[in-house]
């Protein structure tokens, strides 16, 4: 790792070098632990290329829904070398971690990385050291800090989980009065100080909508002042500042700028529709397994109150038309000038706040169709099921949008966590016994899947999550028949013995990752005994006949992909020419965006260079091939060369 030796800090151990920008450590460490966080790299400072790659992939992918830095503030100590402004350390490595999940490749291992991974747990480690040794004593740095080290899943068994972060924030927010006096906000300070309290309320509501644990702050904290645009930062920078925010073009567009801070805002104000809906929609309860015990959130099963889920249907369907009226939900929007230099940062924040919306409104309507008990009258669970299934057709939308911006990269980890909840619409979906609604259903769970499989490689928590979730639905016999079943194509096939068959555990598991409550692990364990005693005639032994039903689920899923075509489809040697013309002609027909369409024809440019088969364009699915290595030499995007096969697989459906 490189470091940036300019000065000597003063810190307890004088040998230790710092860069000029990094707050001095705390006098009173000791030498042993100085020392300590010496071996474990916490003075190996990124160097200055590298950690302005970083800090202009945070400004742009992190930021802008999360304002709770002063950009000139923080930015400044690193660019202007004879400031006395420093920059906290522990603050500088949780930025760095949320860079990391979206900064090039090339710039981590520039830095001695391998993978996203890799870097992000580095980055992290470093931060999370400082705070366990009391390195850090500002109070506002460690609320910041904090916020941002809920974006990284730690897969080690710790207390110091998600939930420990965003309560330690909310907590010490709250013994700082950071919720008071909002009203008045005249300082560039204070307004930073709002924008950092509305972060700590947007981040625990959705920390607890992903975890279905409950959210720190309350009703009281809904009726607060809300943020307004004058709480943002206006282009007040110093001139270095100025000058690096101009090579970075977004971050110092005056109209992005205008846009972000309106989406931020309304992102505040569909949070506090969550969280209204967290409390009277779910009730808190103690969930206990062998190894662990925590409290979840589990829904009401009372019509004492249903009139509520009309309410909160309104308040969300009010704030959707109020934000959708702007066009702020269009995320192709070819008619807007700027779109073809900001598509992908501008298109992935829409995205995000969809999702978000969708995932609010799942939690409030997704209780009345779960319910063992038929508390509400039918009209409600009517209404619900309708708005499940229009909220399932409504992720497919973003979900094929993100894909045709080749953007799924820069979703990662939110993306994955409101994706996952949404799918289990789609899921519900597949028992219809007609084809061709079965066929469309499916298609649109697995751009869902496509989406995780782009996220797959950035978090430990991501790596094998559409192979384990595949396995997830395997267990409860929920995926296609052989009949119906799509190619797989996920790099690493799901294992029915990867997750126990138990109830409890798997909801253990999946529960962690934010996929399900109890109430639906019952539901779908419901579907699959009815599908298996419609589907299937009467066995002797129940679990022979469940354990038949995966090992043939299963058998379907793992075996070699063989094109859906024509028998003799390949017979000849230059039809498969023809093929992967015919393929290519489709695939950009598809493309409306004149970039996107571009990159594809481009690729289709190197596919007859190369003079690739077939094979080899499935084979770049798998990040560790060659092909894959040798399509990223070529220029072709990440996205595309990873979406050939499930893409292929879709057109020789429809050959």
């Amino acid at each position: 790792m490189l470091r940036d030796n300019s000065i000597f800090s003063s810190t307890a151990c004088p040998q230790i070098r710092l860069p000029n920008f990094v707050s001095p450590l705390v006098a009173d460490l000791s030498p042993e632990t100085t020392a300590y966080l010496q071996h474990r790299g916490v003075f190996d400072i990124p160097n200055a290329n590298c950690r302005n790659e970083l800090l202009r992939s945070y400004f742009l992918f992190s930021y802008p829904l999360l304002p709770l830095l002063d950009i000139g503030d923080f930015l400044r100590p690193m660019i202007e070398d004879a400031t006395g402004d420093k920059v906290s350390l522990l603050l500088f490595y949780a930025v760095m971690c949320s860079g990391a999940a979206h900064v090039d490749m090339q710039v981590l291992r520039e830095l001695g990385f391998t993978s996203r991974k890799l870097a992000r747990s580095a980055f992290f480690e470093r931060a999370r050291l400082l705070y366990d040794l009391d390195c850090e004593r500002d109070r506002v740095v460690l609320v910041q800090a904090f916020l941002l080290m809920t974006y990284w899943y730690d897969p080690r068994e710790t207390h110091k989980d998600r939930k420990f972060w965003i309560r330690s924030a909310v907590t010490l927010a709250q013994d700082l009065g950071l919720d008071l006096h909002l009203e008045s906000c005249d300082t560039k300070r204070h307004r930073m100080l709002k924008r950092l309290w509305w972060c700590c309320f947007m981040r625990d509501q959705f920390v607890a909508l992903m975890t279905w644990t409950p959210p720190q702050l309350g009703a009281w904290h809904r009726h607060l002042t809300m943020l307004a645009a004058d709480d943002f930062e206006m282009p007040d920078f110093s001139p270095a500042v100025s000058r690096i925010l101009r090579t970075w073009a977004f971050v110092d567009d005056q109209r992005s700028r205008i846009d972000l801070a309106t989406l931020c805002i309304e992102k505040a104000k569909l949070c506090v529709c969550i969280n209204e809906i967290l409390q009277a929609r779910y009730s808190s309860r103690r969930y206990e397994s062998e190894s662990k015990m925590m409290t979840i959130l589990v829904p009401r099963h009372s019509s004492a109150h249903s009139f509520e889920i009309l309410e909160l249907d309104r308040q969300l369907q009010e704030w959707y038309r109020g934000l959708s009226g702007a066009g702020r939900f269009d995320l192709r929007d070819p008619a807007d000038s700027a779109f073809i230099k900001t598509s992908n940062v501008i298109a992935m924040h829409r995205a995000h706040l969809k999702l978000l919306f969708l995932s609010a409104m799942i939690a409030l309507h997704r209780p009345q169709i779960s319910e063992a008990t038929n508390t509400l009258p039918p009209t409600y669970r009517q209404l619900s099921q309708t708005k499940l299934r229009d909220a399932a057709e409504e992720v497919a939308h973003v979900a094929i949008s993100i894909k045709n911006l080749e953007m799924g990269t820069h979703m990662t980890p939110r993306g994955v966590t409101l994706l996952l909840p949404i799918m289990l619409v789609h899921l519900q979906d597949v028992m219809p016994e007609t084809q061709n609604p079965q066929r469309s259903r499916l298609e649109k769970y697995y751009d869902c899947m496509h989406i995780l499989d782009s996220i797959g490689a950035d978090g430990a928590s991501e790596d094998l999550l559409p192979s384990r979730l595949e396995a997830a639905f395997l267990k409860f016999n929920i995926l296609p028949s052989a009949e119906h079943s799509i190619p797989p194509s996920l790099s690493v096939r799901p294992n029915v013995d990867d997750l126990p068959l138990s109830r409890t555990s798997l909801f253990s598991c999946l529960s962690q990752l934010g996929v399900m409550t109890s109430s639906e692990v019952d539901l779908l364990s419901d579907m699959s005994l009815a599908r298996a005693t419609d589907s299937n005639p009467p066995a002797e032994n129940g679990a022979t006949l469940a354990l038949d039903l995966i090992l043939q689920s299963t058998a379907n899923l793992c075996r070699p992909t063989q094109p859906i075509g024509q028998p003799g489809l390949l017979s000849h040697p230059g039809e498969e020419d023809t093929i992967i013309e015919c393929f290519f002609t489709w695939k950009i027909e598809r493309t409306k965006i004149p970039v996107q369409r571009q990159l594809v024809e481009r690729a289709y440019e190197v596919v007859l260079t190369q003079m690739w088969t077939l094979d080899d364009l499935r084979a770049m699915e798998n990040l560790n091939s060659d092909l894959y290595r040798l399509a990223m030499r070529h220029g072709i995007p990440d996205g595309l060369a990873r979406a050939f096969r499930r893409d292929f697989d879709v057109f020789m459906s429809q050959w």
